[in-house]
């Protein structure tokens, strides 16, 4: 009957998910894609002089690129393998997420018909938490959906079990696929050949079914004594279907050990001796022979092996008298034809397995509280303070504990190791014991169940400190009933045990209390408050005491910090030092001040048995924070000693704050009868909606100057640099286009466009104010001072307006479509590009001069590619390195400034520059 057995899995020390929970991950590269959601933007340039010879300067509007989301990963790697007839192979993988967010992938694992000769069974996908190569768990990951972030991996496990009846030189192919839930960028499309949003790995096994051989080898013990005889059994067969010719089994024997001469012996012959002369060799026309050489090398040949023939060859040795206490390894190494004298069914030597003899040695130590005397407990003498192995720290503080030195000498004859354990039965309920040695705590090196010293070499002495530390609420006088046993034992020999012991005597009570404090006298406001320990407590001290809320409370603005005067009392009987901390809402930060220096700390310092520690508590609310009477403050002093701490509560009431901020100034050209349309931004910079049902935002438009220009305000709703019929604001009132008002701590778009009258000559100047004016009382505060822009417009005879466009290239090809450029946001993905093009068009009735167009690649990008700079009637061209035209760039894959010298624009015409950049991947 066939057993199938699953693949032996270890415990993970934590959870592994497939779908609802996390994975373990491993670091990989760092990608430069910037992440998901992020804005780029800039702003094209343009400087001139105008007919009358003054320089002017224009810039364009701004074009935004919002990054996608985009999926880059990788799978890796094919692997190939050999497998017995009903044999298990596993397969390594790792999957990497190198996309620019998190991302979601289904794994699949079938069987490759189309490339193989047959199938395995029980195929599954595990992972391999720690990267060793082995599967961790049972839970198979074949049609589920594993998360990673970004730049994360997960090793995965490829198994399957070979057919029974699978024959010679078949092989079978697994192919693992992930699969991403997020689009592909654009290298990765490129690198998949078009595959789309799946990466794969095929895996070929290889079944073999002509002769297979194993050798093995073994020992007569496990352990010896020194001189003692030890005897090898190497044991070959045949479980292949062929006979297999020209089996060669070598053994080297290993140091510390001696052949005892005439003790080989083979099955064949057995009980006879071989002969032990090298190469000797039975009677002409048979090949099997055995020797031993002068290099110590036991070799052995066979010239035929039949199917399932199965046969041993045996030799003894004996242990040298110099063999130290440890292991000695062995293996043999084997090699034949597989398919008989066939050409090409030679299989590579390969080694058996280990072998393994431990020579055997006196096992034993002390632990005592002497650094030169080996002394055992046996010898231990109470009355001697220098024998007793005891000892004793009179008197510590509450929730602190000692330190005590204790020594472990190596008696033995070999390099030790010592399992320690510790009886803390006399120590009060929550203490905690620490050995550590070289200020490292001791671990499991060994595998049993308590820590280990490590490895003490012979006649060596190992320091070893133990920490105990007593729990924070506990303390004792006038008895020493706190006693802690320290035992070790060998490893190898655990029932030779050697003991010390540790006490401690007196144990003080610590206390903390921390209030309000009065910084005039330096004693504590409220001394009833003190010792309730660990409760957070009502803050009695000076300031607005609010007897309702019954806490220190204050008000404040957002972003403007409150003090609090704070003191901690040490009521213990031992110095004490304290960590400052606190719990606030969202977006407040606190730090502590010293009274004197103003210098932020964040430990008291050592505080003296029943003195007071003096601080300043600032607490800074949120920039942004609204309007709420209740934000509790909660501080609080532990000591990193006892772990003891204590608590008080105060409250900040945040008010109203009324604050509107509108810039910036603009200057513009205009051409007779043309238009200017400048951009600013409104902010509310309170933490109350402006412009609601309480508060209005009238506007008053006023311009003085000798154009008579038309003035209209908008706010651009959809930030598209236009005005829609929508976004104009009416009655001189921005409620008209801000229904609901302006919220805290946003801002939008105002666009005011300024158009001249045709009869307008060049010199004229208008100046244009839009004033906001906010009215209305919130809660009894009252509105916000006004907020203004002043927009300066000249009339001249020539006039550059720029206009700033982009378009998605999404392959980089230079084939984005004219219609596709806008001036409003366009979405890209790491290692697409983005085309701009800037127009400047003199929209004025004379000629101007020295026309120079710059713009610059903006962050996240570098120049992919570049275009001469042209006029209408000349096509773009892709250049590799545009010198001419007095057009400069970057070098393709470079970040830098773009410019083009256009020189003289006469009435109506336009220049136009295109570049390029890719967004980085």
């Amino acid at each position: 009957m066939l057993k199938h057995t699953q693949p032996r899995l270890s415990q993970l020390a934590s959870a592994v998910a497939v779908v609802l929970g996390g994975i373990t991950l491993l670091p990989a590269a760092h990608a430069a894609a910037p992440a998901a959601g992020v804005s780029i933007s800039n702003i094209a340039v343009a400087s001139y002089n105008d007919a009358t010879g003054a320089p002017q300067t224009v810039n364009s509007n701004e074009v935004r690129t919002t990054v996608l989301q985009v999926a880059s990963f990788t799978l890796v790697a094919d692997r190939t393998a050999t497998v017995n007839p009903n044999g298990q192979v596993a397969l390594s993988h790792t999957l990497t997420n190198t996309g620019n967010g998190t991302d979601t992938f289904t794994l699949a694992l079938i069987n490759n018909a189309a490339g193989d000769t047959t199938d395995l069974n029980n195929i599954a996908i595990y992972i391999d938490a720690n990267g060793d190569g082995v599967a961790d768990n049972t839970t198979n990951l074949a049609g589920q959906t594993v998360t990673l972030p970004a730049g994360q991996s997960v090793n995965l496990i490829v198994v399957g079990t070979a057919p029974i009846n699978a024959t010679n030189a078949q092989t079978a192919q697994l192919t693992i696929s992930a699969t991403t839930a997020t689009a592909l960028a654009p290298s990765q499309q490129v690198a998949n050949g078009g595959a789309g949003a799946t990466a794969s790995n095929t895996d070929t096994v290889t079944i073999t079914g002509d002769a297979i051989v194993n050798v093995t080898k073994s020992a007569s013990v496990t352990t010896a004594n020194v001189g003692s005889t030890v005897e090898y059994t190497l044991t070959y067969s045949n479980t292949g279907n062929t006979t297999a010719t020209d089996l060669m089994i070598r053994d080297l024997l290993p140091a510390n050990v001696t052949y005892l001469a005439g003790s080989a012996r083979w099955s064949n012959t057995a009980p006879t001796a071989l002969t032990d002369g090298e190469d000797a060799a039975l009677p002409a026309g048979d090949r099997f022979s055995f020797g031993v050489s002068a290099a110590r090398e036991v070799s052995f040949t066979i010239p035929s092996l039949p199917a399932n023939t199965t046969g041993t060859l045996r030799f003894s040795v004996t242990i040298d008298a110099a063999a130290p206490a440890s292991a000695i390894v062995n293996q043999g190494r084997f090699s034949y034809d597989a398919n008989g004298p066939t050409a090409g069914g030679a299989v590579p030597e390969a080694p058996t397995n280990n072998s393994t003899v431990t020579v055997n040695a006196v096992r034993r130590g002390v632990i005592n509280d002497s650094a030169s005397n080996p002394y055992a407990d046996a010898n231990r003498v109470p009355a001697d303070t220098l024998l007793d192995d005891t000892q004793t720290v009179a008197t510590v503080a509450q929730g602190t504990g000692a330190s005590f030195p204790v020594y472990v000498h190596n008696t033995g004859n070999v390099v030790q190791t010592y399992e320690v354990t510790v009886n803390r039965a006399d120590l009060p309920a929550g203490s905690s014991v620490q050995v550590l040695r070289n200020s490292a705590p001791l671990t499991n090196i060994t595998g049993t169940t308590a820590v280990d010293v490590g490895p003490v070499a012979v006649g060596e002495i190992v320091t070893l400190t133990v920490v105990i530390t007593l729990p924070a609420g506990f303390s004792e006088t006038g008895t020493d009933t706190s006693d802690t046993i320290v035992t070790i034992s060998p490893i190898g020999n655990e029932s030779a045990t050697d003991s010390t012991i540790l006490v401690i005597g007196n144990i003080t009570p610590a206390r903390v209390d921390l209030t309000n404090g009065n910084l005039t006298n330096g004693t504590p406001t409220n001394p009833d408050d003190r010792y309730t320990d660990g409760v957070i407590e009502t803050a009695k001290g000076e300031g607005p005491y609010d007897a309702a809320l019954n806490i220190y409370n204050v008000s404040t603005k957002p972003g403007v910090a409150v003090e609090f005067p704070v003191e901690i009392y040490n009521g213990g009987t031992s110095p004490d030092n304290f960590n400052l901390t606190a719990t606030v809402p969202l977006g407040f930060t606190v730090v502590f001040l010293d009274p004197i220096t103003r210098q932020v700390v964040t430990n008291s310092g050592n505080v003296a048995p029943g003195a007071t520690r003096d601080l300043i508590a600032v607490v800074t609310p949120a920039n942004t924070a609204l309007v709420n009477p209740t934000n509790n403050v909660v501080l609080t002093v532990t000591s990193p000693v006892s772990q003891l701490s204590d608590s008080i509560k105060n409250n900040i009431a945040i008010t109203e704050v009324r604050a509107l901020n509108f810039t910036p100034d603009r200057q513009g050209q205009v051409s007779p009868g043309g238009t200017v349309t400048y951009v600013h931004t409104l902010r509310n910079n309170g933490n109350v909606t402006e412009g609601d049902a309480l508060a209005e935002l009238p506007i008053a438009v006023t311009t003085t100057g000798n154009i008579g220009s038309v003035v209209t305000v908008g706010i651009d709703l959809n930030n598209d640099g236009e005005l829609q019929n929508n976004e104009i604001v009416q009655n001189n009132d921005l409620n008209s286009v801000l229904t609901t008002g302006l919220a805290p701590f946003t801002s939008y778009t105002v666009l005011v466009k300024v158009q001249a009258p045709g009869s307008a000559q060049p010199g004229q100047e208008d100046i244009t104010t839009v004033r906001i004016n906010p009215a209305g009382a919130i809660n009894g505060v009252a509105a916000p001072a006004s907020v203004q822009i002043i927009d300066t417009t000249s009339v001249t005879a020539g006039q550059i307006r720029l206009v700033k466009t982009q378009a998605l290239d999404a392959n980089c090809d230079g084939t984005e479509l004219p219609a596709n450029y806008i001036q409003g946001v366009i979405a890209a993905q790491p290692g697409q590009c983005v085309v701009y093009r800037i127009v400047a068009t003199n929209e004025g009735n004379a000629a101007v001069s020295g026309v120079v167009v710059t713009d610059a690649t903006p962050a996240f990008t570098t120049i992919n590619r570049r275009s001469l700079p042209t006029t209408p009637a000349t096509t773009v061209n892709v250049v590799v390195n545009p010198v001419a035209n007095g057009f400069t760039a970057p070098a393709n894959g470079a970040t830098g400034t773009v410019r083009y010298d256009v020189g003289s624009l006469a009435p109506a015409a336009t220049a136009q520059l295109d570049f390029g950049v890719k967004i980085d991947q």
